[in-house]
C-alpha cells in the first residue's frame, strides 16, 4: 500500500506539470516540509521553485501560484474554471452545509455576493461614516486614559473592539457603549468564542489533508467543537427572530434586514453573520496591530506620518475616510504595512473544475489551487523584505482592482467583499491615533516582530506601548 501511494504521489500527470516542490511520502505527501511557520515554508519553496510549484498535502494535490501574472490568469481571466472551493471537512464545524459567502461554490456564491455587495457601496459606507467616527473617537479617548495614567497598554483588545463595534452595527444594528470593555457584553459572548474556535480548527488543519482521518476528526473532536457554538447560534437566532418581527421595508437598519426582505432563510443568515464576525473583525484589527508595531520600530516613519496628519488636520475628531485623497504618506504607510505583513499569506483555496492550464503548466481536474500572496509581496518588490512606505508615494491607491502585485485582499471576482470598509476603518483609526500620540515601547527599544499564525497572522507577542499625547 505504501509503495503504491509513494508511486502515485511521485508520478507526474503530464510532462507539463508544475515543478514538484519535494519528494512525496506515501501518506503525508509533502507535509514533512511544514514547520510551525507554514507561510515561511511556502515562501522558501517558492524561491526554490519559481513562479509555480506543486506539492501533495496528504491526499490533496495542490498547486501554489507565486507569480502575479499567473495569479491574475487564474483568479480573473479563468475565474469560472477555478472559482469553486474544495471540500474542507474541518470548516463544517462553523458552517455545516458550506452555504455561506466564503465556502460556497461559484454558481451559488455569485448571487449571494452580488446581493451583499450592495451593503459595501460608497453610498452605504458613507452612511456608516458616523459609526466609524464615533468608534474611532472612543478608541482614541480610551487610549488617552492610559496615557494620562502613565500606564503602558496593549492596544489590541481595543483595536478589536473598534472593528467589532462597526461590524455589529452594520450587520446587526447593535451599539457598543464606550464603557463596555472588550471582555464584556456581546463581544465576549459572541465574538470571543468564535475567535477561539477558529484558532482551534486551524490547529487541526492537517486532518483536512489526510482523507482517512478527516471523517474521524469531524465526528469526534469536530462535533465537540461544533457543540461549543450552540450558545452563540442561539443568540444569533434570537437576533434574527427579533429582526423578522420588527423589520420595516421603508427603514432598513442593517444587513440582516436586507437579507430578511430578500427572502433568505435563517440558516444562511446565521452563516453570513459568522462570516462577517470572523473575517470583518480580526483582519482589520490585526492590520492595525501590525501597523502600530511597525511604527514603534520605525520612529522616523512615525514622525513623517504624524507631521502630515497634524499639518493637514488642525482638529482630529472629525477626520473622515473621504479625507484620504490628500494624505499621501498616511496612505503609503497603510499600503506598505498591508504588503509587509500579509495577514492572509495564502488565498482561500480554489479547485480546478476541469483539466486546465495555468500558463504553460497542466493541472488536472480536482487540483487544489492556492495563491501564495506572501511570496508575491516578498519576491516581486525591490527590497521586498524591508518596510519602506516611500515605495508607494507615487501609487497610494488602496483599491485592489487593477493591481496584481499588491494583493492583501486577494484579487478577482472573489476579492474580499469588505475591502473598502477595511480601507475606511484603517485610514480613520490610523489618522486619529497618530495625530494624537507618539507611540513607543515602554523603554524606547525595538520590539519583536515574530509572527503567529491563526485566523490571521498576528504578532506572536502581545506588546504594551507608551502612548504620549502630542497634540
Amino acid at each position: 500500500m505504501d509503495i503504491l501511494l509513494y508511486i502515485k504521489k511521485n508520478t507526474r500527470f503530464s510532462k507539463n506539470d508544475p515543478p514538484l516542490a519535494c519528494i512525496s511520502a506515501p501518506i503525508i505527501g509533502g507535509l514533512y516540509q511544514m514547520s510551525s511557520n507554514p507561510p515561511d515554508d511556502m515562501l522558501r519553496l517558492a524561491r526554490k521553485s519559481g513562479k509555480i510549484f506543486s506539492i501533495w498535502f496528504g491526499d490533496n494535490y495542490t498547486v501554489f501560484i507565486n507569480d502575479p501574472e499567473l495569479l491574475e490568469e487564474v483568479f480573473i481571466k479563468n475565474h469560472d474554471t477555478f472559482g469553486d472551493r474544495p471540500f474542507v471537512p474541518s470548516l463544517r464545524i462553523v458552517c455545516d452545509n458550506f452555504n455561506d459567502l466564503v465556502l460556497n461554490d461559484n454558481d451559488t456564491w455569485k448571487p449571494l455576493r452580488k446581493f451583499l455587495d450592495q451593503s459595501f457601496t460608497k453610498t452605504k459606507l458613507k452612511a456608516l461614516a458616523p459609526v466609524i467616527e464615533l468608534q474611532s473617537n472612543n478608541l482614541v479617548n480610551r487610549l488617552k486614559e492610559y496615557s494620562r495614567s502613565g500606564e503602558p497598554v496593549d492596544p489590541f483588545p481595543y483595536l478589536r473592539k473598534f472593528t467589532f463595534s462597526i461590524i455589529v452595527k452594520m450587520v446587526l444594528n447593535i451599539d457598543l457603549a464606550y464603557e463596555e470593555e472588550p471582555n464584556e457584553g456581546i463581544m465576549n459572548t459572541m465574538f470571543t468564542p468564535i475567535n477561539e474556535l477558529v484558532k482551534r480548527i486551524a490547529q487541526g488543519a492537517v486532518f483536512d489533508t489526510i482523507h482517512l482521518l478527516s471523517g474521524l476528526y469531524y465526528h469526534s473532536i469536530g462535533k465537540l467543537l461544533n457543540k461549543s457554538l450552540d450558545s452563540i447560534r442561539t443568540i444569533a437566532r434570537n437576533i434574527i427572530k427579533e429582526h423578522r418581527e420588527t423589520v420595516d421595508p421603508k427603514n432598513t437598519r442593517d444587513v440582516l434586514d436586507l437579507m430578511i426582505l430578500a427572502g433568505y432563510d435563517d440558516e444562511l443568515m446565521l452563516n453570513v453573520i459568522f462570516d462577517m464576525l470572523i473575517a470583518g473583525v480580526e483582519t482589520t484589527a490585526s492590520s492595525l496591530s501590525w501597523l502600530t508595531l511597525l511604527m514603534v520600530n520605525h520612529q522616523e516613519e512615525q514622525d513623517n506620518l504624524r507631521n502630515e496628519l497634524q499639518t493637514k488636520f488642525p482638529q482630529w475628531e472629525n477626520i473622515q475616510a473621504t479625507d484620504r485623497s490628500g494624505c499621501t504618506y498616511t496612505s503609503a504607510v497603510i499600503k506598505e504595512s498591508l504588503r509587509h505583513r500579509q495577514l492572509a499569506p495564502f488565498s482561500v483555496p480554489r479547485i480546478a473544475k476541469t483539466d486546465a492550464w495555468i500558463g504553460e503548466y497542466f493541472v488536472p481536474k480536482g487540483t487544489h489551487i492556492m495563491g501564495n500572496l506572501l511570496a508575491i509581496h516578498k519576491n516581486y518588490f525591490p527590497d521586498g523584505e524591508e518596510f519602506k512606505p516611500s515605495r508607494w508615494l507615487d501609487d497610494t491607491s488602496l483599491n485592489p482592482v487593477g493591481q496584481t502585485k499588491w494583493v492583501p485582499f486577494s484579487l478577482g471576482p472573489r476579492v474580499c467583499v469588505g475591502y473598502q470598509l477595511a480601507h475606511d476603518e484603517l485610514f480613520v483609526a490610523v489618522s486619529k491615533m497618530f495625530h494624537n500620540f507618539k507611540i513607543t515601547s515602554p523603554d524606547g527599544s525595538k520590539l519583536d516582530e515574530t509572527p503567529a499564525h491563526g485566523i490571521t497572522v498576528q504578532p506572536l507577542h502581545s506588546h504594551k506601548y507608551k502612548f504620549e499625547i502630542v497634540n
